[in-house]
């Protein structure tokens, strides 16, 4: 399957495809049997769907391609150049925002995909040249209050356009959200802790 099969089928990135073959004697007729291949996702896979972070820590979101990204080769007085893919990141109900108010924060709103020009394609026979992994690191970000504001946050990330006819499968494609757990495990919080203490002559604390 090539990137303008998904093209003619409406799909995009991220999706999950296997291939059936059949024997038939005839054009007309139905297979008499059919053999279909293991699925395989193609696209750019989220290696870890939910992250845990500790209160004002980080985590880093990992993503790799299962397929090449290819863009379109402009060449202009003899230089060929490529444009990116660019991954948008942002805290949903924020405005779009990569930075959440109260919990979450990225040290960059985006993640660039480089593609090879037409003049270097070969290297794209080597899977080291592109099936690699990007790293995006997370911060919990606090807001100084006792209590967290939301212990569960969500981070989207959605493509942007591409240039050429193939690379389209990879425009403005949309992920699954990412599930961020910010854990607070520490009950002496910023050096302090909340007690109280009793007489043990008082039967009660009204005095």
């Amino acid at each position: 399957m090539s990137a303008e099969d998904m093209n003619k089928a409406g799909k995009k990135i991220n999706s999950w495809i296997h291939c059936v073959v059949g024997i038939k004697t005839s054009v007309n007729d139905s297979p008499s049997s059919t053999k279909s291949s293991n699925s395989f996702f193609a696209g750019l896979e989220v290696l870890n769907q939910t992250l845990s972070i500790q209160r004002k820590g980080n985590s880093t979101l990992m993503i790799r391609p299962t397929i090449p990204f290819v863009s379109e080769t402009i060449e202009v007085h003899g230089q060929q150049s490529t444009s990116p893919l660019n991954i948008q990141l942002s805290f949903p109900g924020d405005n779009g925002k990569c930075q959440q108010q109260s919990g979450g924060n990225l040290q960059k709103c985006s993640v660039e995909l480089e593609s090879y020009t037409h003049d270097d394609r070969q290297k794209y026979e080597d899977p080291t040249n592109w099936n690699k992994v990007y790293n995006i690191d997370v911060f919990n970000t606090d807001d100084e209050g006792y209590y967290l504001t939301n212990h569960k946050l969500v981070l989207r990330l959605e493509t942007n356009g591409a240039s050429g006819t193939g690379a389209q499968i990879f425009a403005n494609a949309a992920f699954h959200d990412v599930h961020i757990n910010v854990v607070e495990d520490q009950e002496a919080w910023k050096g302090k802790r909340c007690s109280s203490y009793a007489d043990p002559h008082q039967t009660t604390f009204d005095g």
